[in-house]
């Protein structure tokens, strides 16, 4: 395919002006024939200049996908970062995966590079990506799960606290409140 030499608007206006010809003028065979040759011609011209136009639309239509694939992947990089500082042990697994996305931005950015290879390659990227979402998901549920039992020792440390308190109150016949009275019961409920 080929790009004509002419503008698409000076085609156009070619095109109209033997259209009309034809269409008003008393011509032989042979001219009309003639016209009508140079009409397709025109025609098939313009055809390949909207087939440019479709392929530049497409084109820029993947590297918006690609832009945004790299802000997805720029979000969830930024992510992982916040939640490294929150843990030593998911701090080293981020880091690991921080480097595999790196892997993949690059793999990325050189497939931005080599436009005409990208067609063939971005079936290849969009895996690596949902490979990595679908690892920051997991870590995600191990943050989620590592904050909650956290929070569940945490939870167990004041219960102890609470309990020693009530005990230390009950020595010294002091009154004890309502929360304490009921951990002090469900403690001696798991002990029967």
């Amino acid at each position: 395919m080929k790009k004509p030499r002419e503008k698409p608007h000076i085609l156009r206006e070619k095109l109209e002006k033997l259209e009309w010809t034809i269409q008003t003028n008393p011509l032989s065979l042979k001219e009309e024939k003639e016209l009508v040759e140079q009409v397709k011609l025109l025609e098939s011209q313009l055809k390949i200049y909207n087939k440019i136009q479709q392929l530049k639309q497409k084109i820029l239509e993947v590297q918006t996908e690609i832009k945004a694939l790299k802000t997805m992947g720029d979000h969830y990089h930024e992510e992982l970062e916040k939640k490294a500082e929150e843990s030593w042990k998911i701090h080293k697994l981020m880091i690991e995966k921080i480097k595999e996305i790196e892997k993949i931005r690059g793999k990325a950015d050189e497939a931005q590079q080599n436009f005409l290879d990208f067609k063939e390659k971005l079936s290849a990227v969009k895996k690596e990506i949902a490979e990595v979402l679908e690892q920051i998901s997991l870590l995600r549920k191990e943050v989620l799960m590592k904050e909650e039992e956290e929070r569940k020792r945490k939870e167990e440390i004041l219960r102890e606290e609470i309990r020693k308190k009530a005990e230390e109150k009950l020595k010294h016949g002091k009154k004890v409140t309502w929360e304490e009275f009921k951990i002090l019961s469900e403690d001696e409920g798991k002990e029967d």
